[in-house]
């Protein structure tokens, strides 16, 4: 008697579960609108580019220099002996402890002193000050014709592996990436590195005429737009 009452309990159950889910499903399919419906989609808030740009150019002097170890003459960036603080404690290399970068620094420092290193002036920034977009740089180098055997390339110096020296890295197409930040602005540089052009296209064999002091090489030039990628 009570496995037959139990039975009969749960086949209740069952039937009530099953009368519940039935009903109110039935009631949703009879009410509202079967058609469906539409809502128009609008415009809210528009966001405007406003593009703007600071450029920071070094004095894009170079000098001609010759090197004893290759027997030639090429146009080379004097340096530049900077002061900084360094807050550091192993010295960074080629970190100068005097205003004429003539002493080296090699003994673990202090920290927040005055240090200095030497920089090349052949460096240009662009910071990109751009609101609701982002710019994108790039830097071209036309020469005169009397140094027309002379290219401009633009890139950046990485260290070597033993740090003491820079190798140097061409951009593609002479875009600055941004590799930097000024004040929450991103930073774009770059490096001017003049070179000779000994390929097929060289339109002369030589250096034309003496190379004279103040004379023009060159136009470094900027163009900027929209980065629209």
């Amino acid at each position: 008697m009570k496995k037959q009452k139990y039975y009969l309990a749960a086949g209740v159950l069952a039937c009530s579960a099953i009368s519940g889910l039935a009903m109110p499903l039935a009631n949703t399919f009879a009410e509202g609108d079967l058609d469906g419906g539409s809502h128009d989609v609008t415009v809210g808030e528009v966001d405007e580019p406003i593009y703007s740009v600071d450029i920071e150019w070094n004095d894009m002097v170079f000098d001609w220099k010759y090197n004893a170890e290759t027997n030639e003459y090429n146009f080379e960036s004097p340096k530049q002996c900077v002061g900084f603080i360094y807050s550091g404690e192993t010295p960074a290399p080629n970190m100068f402890s005097d205003n004429t970068c003539s002493s080296l620094v090699s003994d673990p420092v202090v920290g927040n002193m005055y240090y200095s290193k030497e920089h090349v002036n052949d460096r240009v920034g662009v910071f990109d000050e751009s609101e609701n977009g982002r710019i994108k740089a790039q830097v071209s180098f036309v020469s005169e014709p009397k140094y027309s055997w002379i290219v401009g390339t633009v890139g950046q110096y990485i260290k070597t592996i033993d740090g003491e020296d820079y190798s140097f890295e061409e951009y593609d197409n002479g875009i600055l990436p941004v590799n930097g930040d000024r004040a929450g602005a991103p930073a774009h540089y770059g490096h001017l590195k003049l070179v000779k052009n000994v390929g097929p296209n060289n339109p002369v064999n030589a250096e034309e005429g003496p190379i004279t002091q103040g004379e023009k090489i060159g136009t470094v030039t900027i163009t900027i737009e929209p980065d629209l990628n």
